[in-house]
């Protein structure tokens, strides 16, 4: 197309190249300054010039390249844009993503469906959304992407937050005396005076305060006050564990 440019060697053609932006990325426990320069990849050359505007608009240089095996190390930019109509693409991907695991790789799908973005993330993508997406949207993942931090579309989350189920009350995992165990404890009784009032043996009460501890997943006594204080089971006011 008018106006661009091809790299000696080079499959992808630089399409947008604003005046050079710097960003700062973290990389292990050292800062250091890279290039905005974006890959676009796949789908038609429309779509892609279509990428290639709005992130050239938001400060990118930007590498148009019509497969994943076009693309260059060191040369083709910080992150790839990857239009991945069907499956073949993604399946490319694969590949890719083994080879080049410090890329990020957005991927641009037809439908957004939380089984659909969950395979691209298994292909190897950082992060996916949908065609009809905002184009700021575009951006926003990609500069997320940068960041190592993923931006999930509101639709997958809300049908990732309707597959898990909510955590149960305490009401599901202890039964009333477990409570006043825990009420005591948090009042400083010791583990002999609870078993003297509860009727037991201090032996017994060990063996059944271990297994409460088991069964709300903590380790200790002070983990225990804890979980009964945000699970709102000390009403007698007692929020901190005895010292």
């Amino acid at each position: 197309m008018a106006g661009s440019r091809r790299h000696p060697a080079d499959d992808c053609r630089v399409v947008a190249t604003p005046k050079p932006l710097l960003i700062r990325v973290q990389a292990g426990t050292t800062l250091h300054r890279v290039r905005k320069r974006v890959a676009v990849i796949g789908n038609s050359p429309t779509w892609r010039r279509g990428a290639a505007a709005v992130l050239a608009e938001a400060g990118f240089s930007i590498a148009d390249c019509a497969a994943l095996a076009d693309w260059k190390r060191g040369r083709d930019g910080v992150a790839v844009i990857l239009g991945a109509a069907a499956d073949p693409a993604l399946k490319d991907l694969s590949g890719f993503a083994g080879d080049h695991p410090h890329i990020p790789v957005v991927v641009v799908l037809r439908e957004i469906s939380l089984a659909d973005y969950a395979n691209a993330i298994r292909s190897g993508a950082t992060a996916a959304l949908g065609e009809d997406e905002p184009t700021e949207a575009l951006v926003w993942v990609v500069q997320a992407a940068l960041q190592d931090r993923v931006s999930v579309p509101l639709t997958v989350m809300q049908s990732m937050a309707a597959r898990i189920p909510a955590a149960p009350d305490a009401d599901a995992w202890i039964v009333p005396h477990e409570a006043e165990w825990l009420r005591g404890l948090a009042a400083g009784t010791t583990v002999a005076g609870l078993a003297e009032s509860a009727g037991y043996s201090e032996r017994e009460l060990f063996r059944m305060l271990h297994e409460l501890y088991v069964r709300i997943g903590v380790g200790n006594r002070t983990e225990a006050i804890i979980w009964a204080t945000r699970h709102g089971l000390l009403d007698d006011g007692s929020s901190e564990p005895p010292d």
